[in-house]
């Protein structure tokens, strides 16, 4: 429930409400004089039912053994029971300090989806102050309620700047691999079935479906891993190399040119596929400007021994042929 508690104006409707709240126990009397301010502006009615809302989550908090009931409104205008709110008075204090020390409290989750396509960088600032920056390729679906920031990387690559704040951990969820901080600056891969976490700055927590611990990483730790399994391997890298796409470079050590062929299709409109599996298992490492496709991959005709084709559906990586005698 969204109630804008940030004006004056709108606190002393909610004080009103809590007023309301608890006068309700002395009686019947009370009500036709309750049901006329209800009834006076459509917002008194949401200011009351955040009242109502936040006198529940007191209880619980406040351990009180005591259901709170609220009838079904009859058609011709809303009504509560009084036994509803007995020793509600009570419980007002703890409302109304709620109300004017978190005014946020009310505030509903926050939900929203980012996506780049092929070829395409974008940076989106969340509510909290956090950045993202969305790599080619990329979706993320964001969740920010008062107790957690939560982002699901469904695909691609993303850096995230995350806002300082203690109360509220930030959740990064990468297939079945949970990424955990409160205030730091880490890049994450999900591709292919491969999950790489970076570290540029601050402490991460990485745990597994299923694992009963979790990996600490700090700056210049990289963990990766594959989906649907608990193996993984940590190593000392430049962060900076993690970010570089950013520039516009794909960075790559010791990769397999069926890794490279992949990371690269993430770019572009059509695949890049390596058949011969002498030819997948190429080691490289070497650093590639990210330009139009063909000029990209063909960079790696003088770097290894093989040629470029392509067709209207794919780009091809093949085995160079042997000079002819």
């Amino acid at each position: 429930m969204s109630i804008p508690a940030t004006t004056a104006g709108e606190t002393e409707r909610l004080q009103t409400a809590a007023a309301w709240h608890a006068r309700l126990e002395t009686g019947a009397d009370a009500w036709e004089a309750f049901t006329l301010w209800l009834e006076a502006d459509p917002r008194n009615r949401t200011a009351f039912d955040a009242v109502d809302a936040a006198a529940r989550e007191a209880v619980d908090l406040l351990s009180v053994n005591r259901e709170l009931t609220v009838l079904a409104p009859p058609p011709a205008a809303r009504r509560f029971s009084t036994r509803a709110f007995l020793g509600i008075g009570g419980i007002a204090a703890a409302v109304l300090l709620t109300i004017v020390a978190r005014p946020d409290i009310f505030q509903p989750d926050e939900h929203e989806i980012v996506a780049t396509v092929a070829g395409e960088r974008r940076d989106v600032t969340l509510s909290d102050g956090s950045t993202v920056h969305l790599n080619t390729n990329t979706q993320v679906a964001v969740t920010m309620s008062r107790g957690t920031r939560n982002v699901r990387l469904e695909k691609g690559e993303a850096l995230f700047e995350v806002a300082r704040d203690p109360a509220r951990p930030f959740h990064v969820a990468a297939g079945d691999r949970d990424v955990r901080v409160v205030g730091t600056a880490f890049n994450v891969l999900r591709h292919d079935g491969r999950i790489t976490v970076t570290v540029e700055r601050g402490i991460v927590d990485v745990t597994s479906d299923g694992a009963r611990t979790n990996v600490r990483l700090g700056a210049g730790d990289q963990y990766a891993a594959r989906e649907g399994t608990r193996a993984y391997q940590v190593a000392k890298i430049d962060p900076t190399i993690a970010a570089a796409w950013r520039d516009g470079r794909a960075v790559f050590i010791d990769a397999t040119l069926s890794e490279v062929a992949s990371d690269l299709s993430r770019y572009y409109g059509r695949p890049i596929v390596v058949r011969d599996a002498d030819v997948a298992a190429m080691r490289f490492s070497g650093i590639l400007k990210i330009e139009d496709q063909l000029t990209t991959v063909k960079r790696l005709e003088a770097l290894l021994p093989i040629v470029v084709a392509e067709n209207g559906d794919e780009v091809r990586l093949e085995r160079e042929a042997p000079p002819s005698k």
